[in-house]
């Protein structure tokens, strides 16, 4: 099971129990061969659900400041009021408040989608489609002792499973159209690369998390191989905060051409603090200024009040 697999791995201190260590001291993991067991090739340390909660605390912060804010300029209006005016600020507070408590919530079930768990090689379905089952003695070479870059391109075929905080995606990556640029531009499908340029719709940093072959790592996330598969359904385990809406599962292709809601190009942990500060830094200044409003409101109330009170007593 992959619990076994996964409690196999850490008590061998994160190595592959077919692992072995090159020349220059860094460990080298052997990919998984047909019959054997799938390879962990990178999990993540990272606690998206304590970063998710924070995040969400800081939301509602944002939204009780925010409301009160509002409340404050409603006061400072008081019997000037009219009702359109009350009705925009109502509005307002709504439409803020649905933006911090529904709407972002929305945006941290993406980042979460895009934010991966685990990795894992899984050994191919058939002997003739892995490097060792070849009868080409340059490629078997290669998969053996090449580097990690030739040990993936003697490859014809990868089956990945790829777990993020919400989905579970099974892709297969084979080799592109090459050499002919008519072919290549034909080739509409998805390098495994450019999956994982942008951080999104896979989030894997290479030098991160738990891993036991850092260069084969490094390799894959730089793939020019192809999807030509893919399996996505949505995690059985997965925390109530990320479950996501009906209609999703989308396929990486889509992921990859969908608008992101906040910017995409640094770890999706990074724009959940993002999401949390601007909640919180909105919330502060539409209090302030809200607050502002109304004391600025009340001063001048009291000098109308000390001038009135000195012009009645100035009159005989």
């Amino acid at each position: 099971s992959l619990g076994a697999l996964q409690a196999r791995w850490v008590a061998t201190g994160g190595a592959s129990p077919t692992s072995e260590t090159t020349p220059t001291g860094q460990a080298r993991a052997a990919l998984p061969v047909h019959g054997g067991s799938p390879l962990c090739l990178y999990e993540n340390d990272d606690d998206l659900v304590a970063k998710f909660r924070e995040v969400t605390q800081r939301c509602r912060l944002g939204a009780i400041l925010s409301s009160t804010g509002f409340a404050c300029v409603a006061a400072g209006l008081g019997s000037q009021a009219t009702p359109v005016a009350l009705a925009v600020l109502l509005a307002g507070a709504a439409s803020h408040g649905y933006a911090l408590l529904v709407r972002t919530k929305q945006t941290m079930r993406q980042l979460a989608k895009w934010h991966v768990d685990r990795v894992l090689i899984l050994p191919p379905d058939d002997p003739g489609k892995s490097a060792e089952g070849k009868s080409d003695a340059k490629a078997a070479k290669l998969a053996a002792h090449g580097s990690a870059e030739q040990r993936l391109e003697a490859e014809p075929e990868l089956r990945l499973e790829i777990r993020t905080a919400n989905l579970v995606r099974r892709i297969t990556l084979t080799q592109g159209a090459r050499f002919s640029s008519a072919l290549v531009e034909e080739d509409k499908r998805v390098a495994f690369a450019e999956l994982c340029q942008k951080s999104r719709p896979f989030f894997i940093d290479p030098q991160g998390g738990q891993c036991p072959d850092r260069a084969l790592l490094a390799a894959l996330v730089k793939s020019p191989k192809v999807v030509s598969e893919e399996q996505t359904e949505l995690r059985e385990d997965a925390e109530p905060e990320f479950h996501l809406p009906p209609g999703q599962p989308a396929s990486v292709h889509e992921d990859l051409k969908a608008p992101s809601p906040v910017p995409v190009e640094e770890a999706p942990i990074k724009s959940l603090n993002f999401v949390g500060l601007r909640a919180l830094v909105g919330g502060v200044v539409l209090c302030a200024g809200g607050g502002f409003f109304l004391s600025g409101k009340m001063m001048k109330n009291q000098e109308r009040l000390a001038a009135r009170q000195s012009a009645q007593g100035d009159s005989p």
